[in-house]
């Protein structure tokens, strides 16, 4: 596993960049340039609780010409300080979500 050192030498001045592990950095869009480490996954709609009642709804929108997006499982983050703490959290975290991603990877699709 590289340390944070060796990951910020190679990260050198980009704005973004893949750990591993399921975590990434990026530099925040607020102007300060400030880096941040990012943990990413996929949840299920609190709308939708199964594949049947996103189907559903997709039907009766498609039905009433409802043009809006509906989504089944919509993207969460968490972010970390970049720091070396920061990196040990969100590999950590990462490593807890590690049942949600299963669950989007194994879902049910048409």
């Amino acid at each position: 596993m590289e340390t944070f050192a060796e990951f910020n030498e190679r990260i050198g001045n980009r704005k973004t960049g893949g750990y591993g592990y399921g975590v990434d950095m990026y530099t925040k869009r607020s102007g300060d340039r400030e880096r941040v480490f990012r943990v990413q996954w996929y949840e299920r709609n609190s709308k939708y609780p199964t594949h049947a009642a996103y189907k559903k709804a997709l039907k009766i929108a498609r039905l009433y010409g409802n043009r809006s997006y509906i989504s089944e499982w919509v993207q969460q983050n968490q972010t970390f300080p970049y720091t070396d703490d920061g990196l040990k959290a969100a590999i950590a975290f990462s490593e807890s979500i590690q049942p949600m991603r299963e669950a989007f990877h194994n879902r049910e699709t048409d």
